[in-house]
């Protein structure tokens, strides 16, 4: 071979390495990143699952071999009905053995589905002992074809039980709710227990996400009757009433809020309180008022241009413009400015 053609075979060589090798590379950094993004939990439980997999593989290609040979010796079985009965058993003993999997995930009782694994499991190794014995192989060769399956079924039943534990943990968790302090109990127990009781209601275990809710539906209550009245729950959609009264589904209780409130301050008009016309006028009364010796209170200054008495920020947001222009007369009033 010359150079040229050791060159032209190097460069394809390398071409064909990066094609096989690049796609490799970035599947592996993939899975790789989706295995770091996942819980702790479900990493371990994933490390499982590979060891279950990869000894049932092997111990369902021995029993194969038993079984197929059972069947030919045997039972007289011909053409493809060996692998047949292999696929039969094997697929009944998997079937159970997903039902009774989803079965204890629900947290219902999988008895009958592990009774039938259990059976098929006996039945297998059984035939696998009796082969052995017609094939004239000694105690030991017997023992471990029948083993086979006992081991297979044993390795699924230890799994089956880990992760029924873990199901269980995790359901009791879930009913308890969050744990909620004892001071805090002690300083407010009727806040404590809706806390507890919407917790409960939305399958929420983090005490401060339980919290954050609870603060969200007061809130959302508080603009409503701010806006309303006392007779919010009247005036508002029933699916904003019913969400926010029976503690479910609080963000989007919040959600449908804004967008009626936003509704409502359209057909409305802006609300005073967010008028910088409004807020230019309380500035200059106050400026005028303080000039007399006669400043208003935050609740006098609410009062006097229709603003609830409840939002005192507002008030204190105009005093504090107001001050500004006074210390320094030189300065011109301030300019319209959105609140």
């Amino acid at each position: 071979m010359d150079t040229t053609e050791l060159i032209i075979a190097s460069i394809s060589a390398l071409i064909v390495f990066g094609i096989l090798i690049y796609p490799s590379v970035k599947i592996t950094g993939a899975l790789i990143e989706w295995h770091h993004r996942l819980p702790a939990q479900e990493r371990a439980n994933l490390v499982e699952n590979i060891i279950v997999v990869f000894f049932a593989a092997v111990t369902s290609g021995l029993i194969m071999q038993g079984l197929i040979g059972f069947a030919r010796a045997e039972m007289g079985l011909g053409g493809p009905w060996p692998y047949l009965l292999f696929a039969a058993l094997d697929g009944m003993a998997a079937f159970f053995a997903f039902v009774s999997y989803r079965w204890a995930k629900m947290g219902a009782s999988a008895l009958g589905p592990r009774v039938m694994v259990l059976l098929i499991v006996a039945g297998s190794a059984w035939f696998q002992w009796s082969h052995a014995a017609a094939a004239g192989q000694g105690v030991s060769a017997r023992v471990a074809w029948s083993l086979m399956p006992v081991i297979a079924a044993a390795l699924w039943e230890t799994v089956l039980r880990h992760r029924r534990k873990q199901w269980t943990d995790s359901r009791q968790e879930a009913l308890a709710g969050p744990l909620i302090p004892g001071a805090r109990w002690w300083w407010d127990p009727w806040g404590s227990l809706r806390i507890a009781r919407l917790a409960a209601m939305g399958h929420i275990t983090d005490p401060t996400e339980a919290l954050d809710l609870y603060a969200m539906k007061i809130e959302t209550q508080r603009r409503l009757r701010d806006a309303l009245g006392l007779g919010w729950r009247r005036k508002v959609p029933a699916e904003v009433s019913v969400r926010l009264r029976q503690g479910l589904h609080i963000r989007e209780a919040k959600d449908l809020t804004d967008s009626f409130l936003a509704q409502m301050e359209r057909e409305n008009g802006t609300a005073p309180d967010v008028d910088p016309d409004v807020f230019f006028s309380a500035v200059q009364h106050y400026v005028k008022a303080a000039q007399a010796n006669m400043a208003p209170s935050e609740r006098g200054l609410c009062e006097q241009f229709g603003i609830s008495t409840k939002k005192r920020r507002w008030a204190q947001k105009v005093i504090a413009r107001a001050k500004e222009a006074l210390d320094d007369e030189r300065t011109p009033l301030p300019a319209i400015e959105h609140v």
